[in-house]
């Protein structure tokens, strides 16, 4: 029996006030795929994903998560579904440790409600090892680099169970040598069992990585295509 789509997203509309930023949009991602979200900037990738993640809500449509309809109305309800984002501009507290920043919302206690620091540093070091994530578990945040900060958010949605990970334009910030990192890191994560969905409007990196892509431009979804069937110039053509 073929296991249902990870994610399904049925007839997807976004309102805010009178401006349509997401015009009854469709997106269906396969368990074990990087899917690439592409379209220009203002096209309404990341109010779909914002929606997937439980930061907005949909003013109509559906979403499936594993064969399930499920209304996500949080980041809580999000994480509980296996979903995680990691975001373009990352949230993390500068002043605190890696590990610190990693277990926010999501501590472990002994008895007597004490934080177990030695576990929560245990798990988070077998995180990274199994998923190529080097990061050091005792270093603050404001003394390492953006793509070990990257690394960072990335473990904290792993240490939250997610399967389904979202990267919001995750190169933008990167250097040419932690792009190949990165893009190393998504293919470990699928080889683990994890699906990803990658918003961007750079067609190297899609080629790079994803399985298939879904175009989107001014707020609709103009069509999903396999990578291997389409040229760099079919996908800038249904972009703009």
């Amino acid at each position: 029996m073929t296991k249902p789509n990870v994610i399904e997203m049925h007839d997807i509309t976004k309102k805010f006030g009178e401006f349509v930023a997401n015009d009854h949009i469709n997106l269906d991602v396969r368990p074990g795929e990087i899917h690439a979200l592409l379209g220009e900037n203002g096209a309404g990738k990341s109010t779909l994903m914002n929606m997937l993640a439980g930061l907005l809500q949909p003013t109509s449509g559906t979403i499936k998560v594993n064969g399930q309809a499920v209304t996500i109305d949080s980041p809580s309800k999000a994480t509980k579904l296996g979903i995680g984002m990691v975001h373009q501009h990352f949230m993390l507290v500068e002043a605190f440790t890696v590990a610190e920043n990693i277990i926010l919302g999501s501590e472990v206690t002994k008895a007597g409600g004490v934080l177990d620091m030695k576990k929560a540093v245990k798990e988070i070091t077998e995180l990274s090892q199994r998923y190529g994530l080097a990061v050091d578990p005792s270093a603050k945040i404001a003394d390492i680099s953006v793509g070990a900060q990257q690394r960072v958010e990335i473990l904290k949605t792993l240490y939250r169970g997610a399967d389904i990970l979202i990267f919001d334009e995750p190169t933008a910030v990167l250097t040419p040598s932690e792009i190949t990192e990165l893009l190393n890191i998504m293919k470990t994560l699928v080889k683990e069992g994890k699906s990803i969905i990658l918003i961007t409007h750079k067609l190297d990196e899609i080629r790079a990585v994803s399985d298939r892509v879904t175009v989107i431009r001014r707020g609709k979804s103009i069509d999903t295509v396999t990578i291997e069937g389409s040229t760099n110039a079919d996908l800038a053509e249904m972009m703009v």
